[in-house]
């Protein structure tokens, strides 16, 4: 597992220009329940993405072989669903 800081790192810069992506494009501006709402559907759907094409990955890499990679994308994809849950619940708050 020693491709699992790039890998990780690289799974969180993705995860990071989509949540300001998401948030530019929702315009938040306000505190009002319909753009907290729409920023929160919008990171789900983003963030469950991004976590099944990363399984994805993992499942391809465990096919081929390459065990030390399955596990690096594995444990990033579980990583990227924890994190990415969390940023969801916080940016509908902000």
């Amino acid at each position: 597992m020693k491709n699992f800081g790039k890998i990780l790192g690289y799974n969180l810069i993705i995860l990071l220009v989509y949540t300001v992506a998401i948030h530019l494009m929702t315009g938040n501006g306000g505190l009002n329940g319909e753009n907290s709402l729409a920023i929160m559907i919008m990171m789900m759907l983003a963030v469950g993405f991004h976590v099944l094409v990363v399984f994805i990955i993992s499942m391809v890499n465990f096919s081929k072989g390459a065990k030390d990679f399955g596990k690096s994308y594995l444990l990033a994809s579980l990583l990227i669903l924890v994190i990415g849950f969390s940023a969801c619940w916080g940016s509908a708050a902000i």
